[in-house]
């Protein structure tokens, strides 16, 4: 018998329904990762800190916010150790894509452990 490594054919009636193209979580969305992600089909869980930035972003993508390929969730603080606890239940989920830190212009060593922190 030769081996072979599988191909897609070979999951067809296997493969997981996808949602509207398996639903990719972005933290906090750059506009160049989040314009991407939409325009390849992917269906995006973003974060935003307040309800006049989610405002903003589904007034900036009205088509994909009405179609539900957008929904933006309110983080209003990304340091906290249960920040993202709610949003990563979200049904679909396959990719989280944490781009998010607290930085500001103060460095301080201690800035880089609450973005490791806040995915565990």
């Amino acid at each position: 018998m030769n081996w072979r490594w599988p191909s897609r054919a070979d999951h067809k009636t296997t493969e997981k329904p996808q949602t509207p193209r398996d639903a990719q979580l972005l933290t906090p969305p750059p506009a160049h990762i989040l314009e991407q992600l939409l325009a390849k089909g992917h269906s995006v869980v973003t974060t935003v800190r307040s309800e006049d930035k989610a405002s903003k972003l589904r007034e900036a993508h009205p088509a994909q916010a009405a179609s539900g390929a957008l929904t933006v969730a309110i983080v209003p603080d990304i340091a906290q150790p249960d920040a993202f606890d709610e949003v990563v239940k979200t049904p679909g989920l396959e990719v989280v894509l944490h781009t998010a830190s607290p930085f500001h212009f103060r460095y301080s060593p201690s800035l880089s452990t609450p973005p490791v922190q806040t995915m565990h």
